[in-house]
């Protein structure tokens, strides 16, 4: 349903007067001519020793920053008008997904769902989607042999992680898991998030070919060696090309991130010329 902003915003607000009904709450996207400091921003209630507060953790893409609100200090127009695009409440009962339109509307949509209350205690361990002892963490030098993560590379396992959280957002929970799933990677460089997302939507239950794209050869010759290793080499490939003399193809997901110079321009034309469904 396509209404007033102002009006939608005002709904959603209405909804946060039961914080302990809340599960979370996640506010991403970027509105046209819009750039937020931070890729995404979570909130969830805790309880501290003085009561029920919000929890607001942002994310700039390296590393989460996170603060405690009173109740009544949490305001959803004001964080909205940094220029995201998207907010999505998911309580006990409903489901509330409002989008900024390109008109400067909002689409807002509710869900009827029956979920458990969510655990408020503030010292709760962090999700991680893939565990550091993970195998590829390891092979990637991310972990040690034991499967802790190496201090030095903390802000690349962040970096990873917090890939993982707007990918799982994105995926569509009705998408039947028994149809393969074809990934592109474009400009994989070292095949970091190339292995990570394929581990991940393995992880879901997906079945999953990825392919990853970097004009460098010894970047493909390393990869290959690395896939080998960890005996993937049958479900992910590599090829040495430059993204714009990359012919169209029919992938699902095509993702690209730090790439250099036009890599990014030419990343995001190929797939919306290529009819990527999730960009």
């Amino acid at each position: 349903m396509i209404e007033n902003l102002d009006k939608a915003l005002l709904r959603a607000q209405e909804v946060l007067a039961s914080p302990e009904s809340i599960r979370r709450i996640c506010i991403s996207g970027r509105a046209k001519g819009k750039q937020p400091e931070q890729v995404r921003i979570d909130i969830r209630p805790v309880v501290l020793k003085s009561g029920l507060h919000w929890q607001v953790v942002s994310h700039d893409g390296k590393r989460d920053t996170t603060k405690n609100l009173a109740l009544n200090e949490l305001s959803l127009a004001k964080l909205f008008e940094i220029g995201y695009a998207n907010i999505l409440i998911e309580s006990t009962s409903q489901e509330i997904s409002l989008r900024l339109t390109k008109s400067g509307d909002a689409q807002l949509s509710t869900k009827r769902v029956e979920l458990d209350a969510a655990e408020l205690s503030h010292d709760r361990s962090k999700e991680r989607l893939l565990s550091a002892d993970d195998e590829i963490f390891i092979e990637l030098g991310i972990s040690d042999h034991n499967g802790k993560l190496k201090p030095s590379r903390s802000d690349k396992f962040i970096q990873v992680q917090e890939f993982l959280k707007i990918l799982s957002h994105s995926l569509d929970e009705k998408r039947d898991k028994s149809q393969e799933l074809k990934v592109i990677d474009l400009g994989c460089g070292h095949a970091y998030l190339t292995l990570a997302a394929h581990k991940y939507l393995i992880n879901q239950g997906y079945k999953v070919k990825t392919l990853g794209i970097d004009e460098r050869q010894e970047s493909r010759e390393r990869n290959i060696a690395l896939v080998d290793k960890l005996k993937m080499s049958k479900e992910i490939s590599f090829q040495a090309t430059k993204i714009a003399n990359l012919e169209l193809a029919n992938f699902d997901i095509a993702i690209a991130l730090h790439a250099c110079d036009t890599a990014s321009d030419d990343a995001i034309s190929w797939a919306v010329k290529s009819g990527v469904e999730m960009i």
